[in-house]
């Protein structure tokens, strides 16, 4: 087994709950977050208060936002698409990271 990665945060605003909820969905690789600092004590605290429930709900929202999965936290294929990223979009289906077109159910209600 391999060691885990131990992360350290700098910074305790929105950015630090982002990236500490992002550490936390990486699958693949065990990623710890040991340490948090900030210069600021009061956004220190703010950011020890939040639960993992309430962070989750705050990256949620940003992937909704910027148009990416919520389970895989990749960008969706309509969202590669906008971008002009049809070919990444190809490549990560056959690596089963995106649905692949022929997958996808669409219903048309008459």
């Amino acid at each position: 087994m391999e060691k885990p990665i131990r992360i350290g945060i700098v910074g305790s605003s929105f950015a630090a709950q982002f990236h500490y909820t992002a550490y936390q969905r990486v699958t693949g690789i065990d990623v710890k977050v040991v340490g948090i600092t900030s210069l600021n004590r009061e956004h220190r605290e703010d950011f020890m208060a939040n639960t993992q429930e309430e962070l989750d709900k705050m990256l949620d929202e940003y992937y909704k936002l910027h148009g990416w999965d919520l389970k895989t936290s990749w960008p969706t294929r309509k969202t590669l698409e906008k971008l002009g990223l049809n070919f990444v979009g190809e490549e990560l289906g056959k690596k089963g990271k995106l649905p692949s077109p022929g997958n996808i159910k669409i219903s048309v209600k008459a």
